[in-house]
């Protein structure tokens, strides 16, 4: 059965309000409208069967053509609006984020719309804020042209969806790429870190530690949903709630430039 997906482009208004007000993005008014529509569109694709709906990542729009600065918040919201739509985006800029922060992220917005996320990942083609954002990580905006900032691009994006994907299905992580390090210093651990020192502990949270007590692994937390269902019956009953909380991780150009809400 083929699973149809509504694209939305969170606009703020037809184009001729949107040109009389610039920059409309900052206007807060705008904004709630915005967001009081996208529920009605998303009620209305739930009750019709649509599969999905996704947004865009972008930043600084604004004229108010695509305010999507946080694809995830807005699923979250939307999907508190509906009973069996899926949210998802069009696509996260992996190039522009941390790839474990991103992964953690997205899996406890899994969690809070109870398995009806699902991801779609791009390199991200818009200088005006991927350049700015993205300056250090010392990737750009790029097109599909075999460039040195492509093949940086192409770079971030690959190793990214490397680590996010071991993030979310490896108890522990460790990871030693061209950019991106697991632990850190990948050949020293993590010093300082108490959980290593107490590893043998059946109530301290897992770990990987070295003769000095250093941490030699991280366990990203939590894992998505559907992960969590795949994956639970290898897990330990006995595991302290506390470690499903953040202890459990062991080891055209312009003169300026506007945000796209204030």
């Amino acid at each position: 059965m083929t699973k149809v997906i509504l694209q939305v482009y969170p606009a703020l208004g037809a184009e001729d309000k949107m040109e009389a007000m610039r920059p409309i993005g900052r206007n807060n008014d705008a904004y709630q409208d915005m967001l009081a529509g996208l529920i009605e569109v998303s009620k209305a694709a739930d009750d019709l069967g649509y599969w999905g709906i996704t947004h865009v990542e972008h930043h600084a729009h604004t004229e108010g053509m695509e305010i999507s600065p946080a694809p995830l918040m807005l699923n979250i919201y939307a999907g508190m609006h509906t009973k069996r739509l899926m949210h998802g985006q069009l696509g996260l800029v992996l190039p522009a984020h941390d790839p474990i922060r991103l992964a953690e992220e997205i899996a406890i917005a899994d969690h809070m719309l109870q398995g009806r996320l699902f991801v779609g990942m791009a390199r991200g083609y818009q200088a005006r804020w991927q350049n700015v954002l993205c300056q250090r990580f010392g990737v750009t905006s790029t097109a599909s042209d075999g460039s040195d900032a492509d093949q940086r691009n192409r770079l971030l994006f690959s190793e990214n969806f490397k680590i996010m994907k071991k993030a979310w299905t490896e108890d522990l992580l460790t990871y030693d790429g061209p950019t991106y390090q697991v632990p850190y210093p990948y050949e020293e651990g993590i010093p300082n870190w108490p959980p290593a020192r107490r590893s043998r502990d059946p109530t301290a949270c897992p770990a990987r530690s070295t003769t000095r007590a250093r941490s030699a692994a991280w366990a990203s937390c939590p894992s998505p949903t559907r992960h969590r269902t795949r994956s639970s019956s290898r897990r330990s009953a006995r595991a302290p709630a506390r470690c499903a909380g953040a202890a459990r991780r062991t080891s055209p150009r312009r003169s300026s430039w506007a945000t796209g809400r204030s």
